[in-house]
């Protein structure tokens, strides 16, 4: 079955609401297939220079591998960072003593990549800029019955805090917190402060979906959540962009392979659950290790009329 066979509504253009990195493979995706699309972005800026780097394991490269044109895979393999190691080495910030964390099994492959967020959004935008519409916020919808990076090495770090005041926005606010909160470790570990550029630091809060993340669509195949949007997930367990980016893979190869229909729709939304759930249990296991976290139950819940 074709897209063109499955549904009478394929002469409309898929909308993707946001410019993030699910949202632009899945854009990529649609255009290697010659499937109609258009993106729209609140933000105005092309790209910021600020936001975590994170890893895809061999999985998620394989996905974006198969969604993306062949020339920006090439691209990509080309400037990725290369792992030394496959597995992170954690250490106590105070002693420096290495300790022990659970290994996951590693598959043969691309995989894992780490990945500079700014030059992947930048590179996922080449091509498809004509498309991209910036400064559109999305507030509503309704169903109707028709219905490049310079070069140089860097050295990405973040802290993790229970709690955070709201009030520290400025570079030197962050950076007398940090200094602060960190005035027991070892000198090893405090030289990353010490050469930091605090003009580029962000503090964020961390949001996670529960791992069952339910029927998160009530769009009857029309409007069809990914990403961050379907799956928040704390970075601790390094699998968000990974979700992602084989969410958005997935959505590509259910369009270009079953089209766009209520039923397709629904299939692909049950995979992504399942996707999903195994990720956010694994992120909340990890952040167990890394930052003392807790068991999904003890957190605060939240509504999207709390998140700021």
């Amino acid at each position: 079955m074709t897209a063109q066979e499955s549904d009478s509504r394929h002469d409309l253009p898929v909308i993707i609401i946001g410019a993030g990195f699910s949202g632009l493979t899945l854009a990529q995706g649609l255009h290697k297939h010659g499937i109609s699309f258009v993106v729209f972005k609140q933000d105005h800026l092309s790209y910021r220079s600020g936001g975590h780097r994170f890893r895809i394991d061999t999985d998620g490269s394989e996905a974006l591998y198969e969604t993306i044109p062949n020339e920006l895979g090439d691209l990509f393999s080309r400037t990725c960072p290369k792992l030394i190691n496959r597995s992170p080495t954690f250490a106590d910030p105070e002693t420096m003593e290495l300790l022990d964390f659970p290994k996951r099994p590693q598959k043969p492959g691309r995989g894992p990549s780490p990945i500079d967020r700014t030059w992947i959004l930048q590179l996922l935008t080449i091509g498809i800029e004509d498309r991209i519409h910036r400064g559109k916020k999305l507030s509503s919808y309704e169903l109707n019955p028709d219905g490049l990076p310079d070069g140089k090495d860097y050295v990405y770090w973040s802290l993790t805090t229970e709690t955070f005041d709201d009030k520290l926005r400025s570079p030197e606010e962050l950076q007398r917190f940090v200094l602060d909160k960190t005035k027991t470790w070892d000198s090893k570990f405090r030289t990353l402060f010490d050469y930091a550029d605090w003009n580029l630091a962000v503090r964020a809060r961390l949001y996670s979906s529960k791992p069952d993340i339910g029927d998160f669509s009530r769009g009857d195949g029309r409007v069809v959540l990914i990403g961050d949007a379907a799956h928040p997930m704390t970075p601790q367990g390094g699998l968000g962009g990974n979700t992602a980016v084989k969410g958005a893979a997935e959505l590509c190869r259910t369009i270009t392979q079953e089209g766009i229909s209520s039923k397709s729709m629904a299939g692909f939304e049950e995979r992504l659950r399942k996707l999903a759930k195994d990720a956010i249990d694994m992120s909340f296991k990890t952040a167990k290790f890394m930052v003392a976290g807790k068991d999904v139950e003890e957190y605060v819940e939240v509504t999207g009329d709390d998140i700021p």
